[in-house]
């Protein structure tokens, strides 16, 4: 038995410390290979077989949690380990999202000889059962080129059909930013392309000539799908792109040949025809043979047998045209087929001779049944689009260039409460919300100019019975054919509950369900908005973060339902102790946090001390107190978001070091922390 294992590692030192490993474990069943970079290991990948490898994650978390993206969407059959000196239960939660099977501590038990055995025996196991690595396998044997892009734009998988359309290697492309792929002319096209895509739209195939990096021009074909996770969230676009330059050159070949075709049978739409009054002679043009469905063999028909051609109803009128000495027209059903009745227009002039004998008729014969037939699927057309605008389910109206109603919908006046007549009285302007009437001009001006052919936004209107209404509005510019403006088309949806629900589902992403405090997540976005929103004039206010000593003890004495009344209930000191500019949130377990946005140092402090005993009074009758760590960004040298929460955090196990129910205060990089009370 012989695994293959591939090392990735930037430390000479790692690399001994693994191979060690390895050997204790299993001796010489292991054959180790040493890269010391992720494009080094996408290389060796790409072109060598290994069933095991592991990807130091101690470098650069960042980057290297970059690194073992790259590793994970390029090889579809091995197993991937992380390995860190980081014991944080988070660093390897996001190690196994991206697409490790196991991740291990160094100096652990993890690397004992028999624990290392069981994870790796694990990460085949899971390996031989991941979705991922045959979809992997599908990519990279596609013909069409398949490229994903994550969210930071730069590329996490390329096939082989990839590397041929676009002519770069994959160990080129892969991590790089997309952007390489696409020359500058084309930046503008392709990053709305994306952009779509990333909001979570399938875009359908469209083509783009384009010149490629040999400098050839081509036509591709590109469609994109975005991959989303778990929870909904687009973490990644993938792009599919076929060279169909040939294909379009076959098509445009076909459609020339199709376009003279079609040329030559309108010209053969039209038979011409003669009669000889004097003689009787009957005389037709070969497209007239082929209109009636004769046989040229057998000439042309008698007037008494194109008379019983002609449908009885209007035999009578064809009979007077054909006998008339002068010009006449008329259209008649020519029943040559029962399966094939066809609509002729027959012109014919009556020719006299100068000797005043009998003259003739000339005339054209043209199959018009197509054009009937348009006629009346367009009648038919226009009455179905006055039905589908009266009942559509869409609110839709249709305003003059003065944007007043000229018609409007049932739907429409059921999402505004308003009759048709009272529709026609108003304009739409006259029911938006009073917030949102600045933004019609700004969108008119858009449309009349024609920046925009149509304008979507969301915006309110006021209902008859005074309740909002939340609506999606499109807005079309219409124009006649000759490119003189028309009229508005409007369409109107209700998303009245739709915005209730996002509403709700953004506070339940941004809000601790427990107390209703914001979240980890919530809460940082706003300690990073308040940096930001202040960085120019220098950073003011504190942070403040604490948890409770002895908790634990307390859960599991009284049960988890205390410890929940008990979080509940110093939530609710807080909100009353706190200003409504101050920024509370739970960030997890029995840890919380306070925004002081513009406390100076000593107001802080005083704060601090006072959260601390309003804590004490509500654990009272409970061994519970906490331990408070707070850093002014005052006595910051650069504020960071991540900055300031460590040096709280910092100050926080200050404090419960030095005997827990008090607070210690962060005060600068040189000094460490102090402790105050």
């Amino acid at each position: 038995m012989n695994i293959r294992v591939l090392l990735v590692t930037d430390a000479d030192s790692e690399a001994a410390m693994l191979r060690g490993a390895l050997i204790a474990a299993g001796g010489d069943a292991f054959s180790t290979h040493y890269v010391r970079s992720a494009s080094q290991a996408l290389t060796k990948l790409q072109t060598e077989p290994f069933e095991l490898a592991f990807v130091d994650l101690d470098a650069n978390a960042e980057d290297d949690l970059e690194n073992l993206r790259l590793i994970s969407s390029t090889t579809a059959d091995t197993a991937l380990i992380a390995v860190t000196s980081n014991p944080d239960d988070q660093l390897a939660v996001e190690a196994l999202e991206l697409g490790a099977q196991e991740c291990l501590v160094k100096d652990s038990i993890d690397f004992k000889p028999t624990q290392l055995v069981r994870c790796i025996r694990n990460s085949f196991v899971r390996t031989a059962h991941d979705g991922s690595r045959p979809l992997a396998t599908l990519v990279a044997l596609s013909s069409d080129a398949i490229i994903t892009i994550n969210r930071e734009r730069k590329v996490t998988r390329y096939n082989a059909a990839a590397e041929r359309l676009y002519g770069y290697s994959a160990a080129e492309v892969l991590g790089t930013p997309a952007v390489k792929l696409i020359p500058d002319e084309y930046h503008e096209q392709q990053n709305s392309f994306i952009d779509r895509v990333m909001d979570g739209e399938s875009v359908e195939a469209f083509e783009l000539a384009r010149t490629n990096l040999a400098g050839e021009h081509v036509v591709v074909s590109m469609s994109g799908s975005p991959i989303a996770d778990a929870f909904g969230n687009v973490i990644e676009a993938c792009i599919i792109a076929r060279d169909v330059t040939q294909a379009v050159l076959a098509n445009q070949r076909l459609s020339d040949q199709q376009t003279l075709l079609q040329s030559c049978q309108a010209a053969g739409h039209i038979g011409s025809w003669s009669i000889d009054r004097e003689t009787g002679r009957i005389e037709w043009s070969a497209e007239h043979f082929r209109l009636v469905k004769r046989d040229p063999e057998l000439g042309p028909m008698t007037l008494e047998e194109l008379m019983l051609q002609i449908h009885p109803d209007d035999r009578a009128i064809a009979a007077q045209a054909f006998s008339s000495q002068s010009t006449f027209a008329f259209e008649a059903p020519l029943v040559t087929d029962p399966d094939d009745v066809r609509i002729l227009q027959i012109r014919g002039e009556y020719v006299p001779r100068e000797d005043g004998r009998p003259g003739r008729l000339l005339g054209i014969t043209q199959d018009v049944t197509k054009e009937r037939a348009e006629h009346a699927a367009r009648l038919l057309a226009e009455e179905q689009l006055e039905r589908t605008f009266d009942d559509a389910l869409v609110g839709m109206a249709i305003l003059d260039l003065n944007t007043r109603t000229i018609r409007s919908n049932h739907s429409l006046q059921a999402i505004l409460g308003l009759t048709k007549e009272q529709m026609l009285a108003k304009t739409l302007q006259d029911v938006t919300h009073p917030d949102d009437r600045g933004d019609d001009a700004p969108v008119s001006e858009l449309l009349r100019s024609g920046v925009q052919k149509s304008h979507v936004r969301e915006k309110r209107y006021i209902h008859s019975d005074g309740h909002t209404v939340w609506a999606e509005v499109a807005v079309s510019w219409i124009t006649h054919a000759d490119g003189s403006p028309s009229h508005y088309l409007v369409q109107v949806q209700d998303i009245t509950e739709r915005r209730a629900r996002i509403e709700q589902l953004r506070h339940m992403a941004d809000h601790d369900p427990l107390t209703g405090l914001l979240n980890r997540r919530g809460f940082n976005r706003e300690l990073e908005n308040h940096i930001t929103r202040t960085r120019r004039q220098g950073v003011s206010g504190a942070l403040v973060i604490f948890d409770l000593d002895n908790f634990k003890l307390h859960n599991d004495t009284y049960g988890h339902g205390a410890g929940d009344m008990l979080l509940v209930a110093i939530a609710d000191c807080l909100r009353e102790r706190l200003r409504a500019t101050d920024v509370l949130g739970r960030l997890g377990g029995d840890e919380f946090a306070v925004l002081l946005p513009d406390l100076g140092r000593v107001h802080a402090n005083l704060l601090t001390s006072s959260l601390l005993e309003h804590i004490t009074r509500t654990a009272a009758d409970t061994a519970v107190t906490a331990s408070i760590g707070l850093v002014c960004f005052e006595t910051l040298e650069d504020v960071a978001a991540e900055t300031a929460m460590a040096c709280a955090d910092s100050a926080m196990y200050s404090a419960k070091g030095r005997g827990r129910n008090q607070y210690a205060e962060y005060v600068s990089a040189t000094e460490g922390w102090e402790n105050v009370g």
